[in-house]
Formats: C-alpha cells, sequence, structure tokens
C-alpha cells in the first residue's frame, strides 16, 4: 500500500512575542502550561531556521498514515528534519520514526527549549535552539554525508 500525503497547508504565526500577547502569556511558565506550548514553540525554531538560511526548502511532512515531521529542510542539498518538542523528556511517536524511513534525513533533530543536549539514537538528536545551528553547520561541513537522492514531497512553507 502507498502512502499518500496530506495536502492541507500548516499555518504558522511568525511572531510567538504576539501570539502569546494575544493569548495573554507573559511569562514562560504561563507558556509551559498553556495549550498552545507545541505550536508557539515551532513558530520559534521556523523563525530561527529562516534567519540562519534563508535559501532553505522548509516542508512539513505528514502522510494519511499519521506519519509526520514538523520540518524537513533542504540546505545545500542535504535532507535534515525536525521535530519540535517542548519538553524535558521528548519522546517521539510511531509517526515520526516513520517520517524519518520515509523521508530518510541526514540527521533527525529534535528541538527543545532547554539547553539538553543528547542522542536519541544514531542520527536523531535531542538539542537546544543554542545548539541547533551549531549541528546543521557541523553536518553541512562534513563530507561523511551526502546529499540526499531525493527531495522531499510534501508543502513548501
Amino acid at each position: 500500500m502507498g502512502k499518500r500525503l496530506v495536502k492541507a497547508p500548516k499555518v504558522y504565526i511568525s511572531d510567538a512575542g504576539i501570539t502569546a500577547a494575544l493569548l495573554n502569556i507573559s511569562s514562560f511558565s504561563q507558556l509551559a502550561g498553556h495549550p498552545s506550548i507545541g505550536a508557539i514553540w515551532e513558530s520559534v525554531v521556523l523563525a530561527n531556521i529562516k534567519g540562519w538560511y534563508p535559501n532553505a526548502q522548509i516542508y512539513h511532512y505528514r502522510t494519511s498514515s499519521q506519519s509526520e515531521m514538523d520540518f524537513v529542510i533542504e540546505i545545500k542539498g542535504k535532507i535534515f528534519a525536525i521535530e519540535c518538542k517542548a519538553s524535558h523528556s521528548p519522546i517521539l511517536s510511531k509517526g515520526s520514526y516513520f517520517a524519518i524511513e520515509d523521508i530518510k534525513p541526514i540527521t533527525t533533530f529534535v528541538a527543545i527549549p532547554f539547553e539538553d543536549n543528547w542522542n536519541i539514537k544514531e542520527n536523531i538528536k535531542v538539542v537546544s535552539l543554542s545548539k541547533l545551528k551549531k549541528e546543521f553547520e557541523a553536518a553541512l561541513s562534513s563530507d561523511f554525508f551526502s546529499p540526499s537522492p531525493h527531495s522531499p514531497s510534501a508543502y513548501h512553507i
């Protein structure tokens, strides 16, 4: 059975501060308990990536079988996957692992809003936003990784 991409755009509000203000959130502790923390965190990660790599192709990946990845990024011919988790103990869903199998990124990053960094497994790294750009740069400068043989099939953000 083949996989089918879900053809619905995902909308991001690019200014997390305005979003928080509209939701009457004025501190991280208020945000931490709010149902919008995940969406706001995704917007913060996306804004940083777009600032670091303005020419990168960025997609959201989701199939009808619930495989999903927050961001699939193509930079200089190399494919990366990013899942955003606003948690000290991020856990990837089955759908995330299926998406990684589908996309075949050179590295998958799980971006968290804390200063912790560790490997979940080979080529799946939990990283703080402050370390994410260094991780991209290391992977982009490495000759070990070769460009992906295919571009992601998803929607451009």
